[in-house]
């Protein structure tokens, strides 16, 4: 979310998918879909939608941390991908097949 200072908050969604590697596209998905699925006055809390690398290194621990399918967890932190955050929640966080160590 934006700081608390800026005196409005906003929900900055990130969505990473090694589905679709073309990331704008990826985010024009989401925003469509999001606009199907919520109600105007949600859609006025969403700041913008950010496309992140599925397999980043901090994207990956993240998952590996939070796992959770169509569900939500809410995490207590300060900073998020090097940006500071008053609130941060995953709805589905997984890890891609190709991207799950074989044991």
């Amino acid at each position: 979310m934006y700081p608390e200072d800026q005196g409005v908050e906003r929900w900055d969604v990130l969505v990473g998918a090694t589905w679709e590697p073309d990331y704008r596209a990826l985010a024009d998905y989401l925003i469509e879909r999001m606009s199907k699925e919520l109600p105007a006055d949600a859609l006025m809390q969403v700041g913008r939608v950010i496309a992140v690398v599925p397999d980043a290194e901090a994207v990956l621990h993240l998952v590996r941390q939070h796992p959770v399918v169509h569900g939500q967890v809410e995490l207590y932190v300060r900073q998020l991908f090097g940006v500071a955050v008053s609130r941060a929640c995953l709805i589905t966080a997984q890890l891609a097949p190709a991207l799950v160590p074989v044991a």
